[in-house]
């Protein structure tokens, strides 16, 4: 007879695996160009670019978020959700599925990091780009260049900032505006790696290499 409760206990703690061995939210963040924007899910204003937010998991439920801000056109999409990978194991145990389905713990949120660059609202005073004289707006679209890369590749440059170089931080330096040659660079990243460290976003990062070609970093 005990044989048979322990294992009746045992399918029980296996039937929902996913539930038990990975946690049942995730952190994500938001980022945006420009930043301050603020971020709505499901009709709850959770704070302004950048934000981190700690968010349940739900299978069921598709969470709807919006990104606003003044004079820029408001961006709006659902969170994507993939299969835990804890949850796969238990694809032979129709009760374990059951189980993490209701908890949340059968999807997790993915990716966990987003970010938007808004685009200017149109007005009622707009004038069409092709009837104005044309801009000098090359440095602004290197800049903008340059952010994608941080976003793309934010966690190589960090390590490769903490190491004093690499590949990464070498093409970085190729999209920036200025003339500032690559080994001052180089040079003046190891010697600002802590304060270069120390940052809450990419784009704060951004403004942090920018300086570098400066006296002093900001």
């Amino acid at each position: 007879m005990r044989p048979l409760i322990q294992l009746l206990l045992l399918s029980l703690f296996l039937s929902s695996c996913a539930t038990v061995f990975s946690r049942s939210y995730d952190i994500l963040t938001f980022n945006s160009l420009p930043e301050g924007a603020e971020v709505w899910i499901d009709g709850k204003n959770i704070g302004k670019t950048p934000v981190t937010k700690r968010l349940d998991r739900d299978t069921f439920a598709n969470r709807r978020v919006t990104i606003r801000h003044d004079r820029y056109e408001p961006a709006q999409f659902t969170l994507s959700k993939s299969l835990n990978k804890v949850a796969i194991f238990n694809s032979t145990l129709w009760p374990s599925w059951i189980t993490d389905a209701l908890s949340g713990s059968m999807i997790m949120y993915a990716p966990d990091s987003y970010f938007f660059e808004l685009k200017r609202a149109k007005t009622a005073n707009h004038t069409p780009a092709s009837s104005v004289a044309p801009t000098p707006s090359s440095e602004k679209a290197m800049e903008r260049e340059e952010l994608r890369y941080l976003m793309n590749h934010y966690q190589e440059i960090l390590k490769e900032i903490a190491r004093g170089g690499g590949e990464h931080l070498k093409n970085h330096w190729s999209l920036r505006s200025d003339d500032l040659p690559y080994d001052q660079y180089l040079n003046r990243v190891k010697e600002k790696s802590e304060d270069l460290l120390v940052h809450k976003s990419p784009i704060e990062l951004q403004k942090k290499l920018k300086a570098l070609n400066q006296k002093e970093v900001l």
